[in-house]
Formats: structure tokens, sequence, C-alpha cells
């Protein structure tokens, strides 16, 4: 109830159908509960879910960032198999602006959010 009040005191709407629920316990705290806690926004139950994407960062229940990590790995893989492929056509500079155009975007995005949850854990 403390959520939806502060959503109406500051004017947020909550789209139920896009809204779900993920339930973080963290690395050390057990992730199995008695039960899950039933969440609703205008009397509509909100779906849980084991992971969740926010702005493009992939997180779990444990908080920890391995399919984020996977996704990235996957992504780079390709993007380096392409340049590879061209490579041996291209002469250094066009070979530099296909990296920093596809390649280093990818590698860049949220890398600070993810150093800061390294430190931390």
């Amino acid at each position: 109830m403390k959520f939806m009040n502060q959503a109406t005191v500051n004017e947020l709407h909550i789209n139920e159908s896009k809204a779900k629920v993920l339930l973080v316990a963290g690395k050390h705290l057990p992730s199995e509960m008695e039960h899950t806690p039933s969440v609703s926004v205008n009397e509509r139950e909100l779906n849980s879910v084991s992971n969740s994407t926010l702005l493009g960062l992939e997180t779990d229940e444990k908080f920890t960032f391995d399919a984020h990590v996977d996704k990235l790995c996957k992504k780079l893989s390709q993007r380096m198999a392409v340049l590879r492929k061209i490579g041996s056509f291209l002469p250094l500079e066009q070979r530099q602006l296909f990296f920093d155009a596809t390649v280093r975007p990818v590698m860049d995005y949220a890398n600070v959010i993810l150093q800061i949850v390294v430190r931390i854990s």
C-alpha cells in the first residue's frame, strides 16, 4: 500500500499490464520464502518474475548480472566476428570507426553500474 501511496503523491501512473514483481533476496540471503507475496495495482494482480530487464540491464532475484553478461558476450562475439571478416578488406582507420560505432557502445553501456555492483559485492 505504501508503494501506491508514494506513486499517487508523486503523480506516477502504474501501467498494470507492463508492471512485474521481482523479489530480490540478494546473494547471501535465502531466496526461497515460505510464500510469495501477492502484489496488486488497482485490484489487478501483478506477475512475479525470476529476472527482469530495466533500461537494458538484466538482473535476477539474487541481484546477479549473469544473464546480462551472457547477453553482452554473445552480442560482442557476433560483432567482433563481423569485424574479423571485414577487417582484412578495410584500412585501419575504417576498422577503428567500425569498432567505435558497433563494439564500444555495447561495452560501455551500463558499465558504471556494473562496476559499482561488483565493488559492493
